[in-house]
């Protein structure tokens, strides 16, 4: 997902930078900003929670299968936030 949101971003960059001067350049600009952003959101927040994930599914159990769906949810709702960027950027796209 991250090398397609900087393609993403580097691309609204270009046409932030061929409408140079106008209204859609400034939202080319914040759409830009706001696709790049989940790399940042990814690496600060859920990537403690990806790599708990990852070390409890390889050495799973049943004591630890409670916490494996507590961590799931957990990372569903990190989730959530890294999608309400995308929407932000797919509002001001439009």
């Amino acid at each position: 997902m991250p090398p397609t949101a900087l393609v993403s971003s580097i691309l609204l960059g270009v046409s932030a930078y061929n409408t140079a001067g106008t209204t859609a350049s400034h939202l080319y600009t914040l759409a830009s900003i706001s696709t790049v952003s989940i790399i940042p959101y990814t690496l600060l927040f859920m990537m403690n929670t990806n790599n708990a994930i990852m070390a409890k599914t390889s050495a799973l159990d049943k004591r630890s299968t409670n916490d494996l769906k507590k961590l799931i949810k957990h990372w569903g709702n990190l989730n959530l936030g890294r999608g309400k960027l995308h929407c932000c950027r797919f509002r001001i796209e439009s």
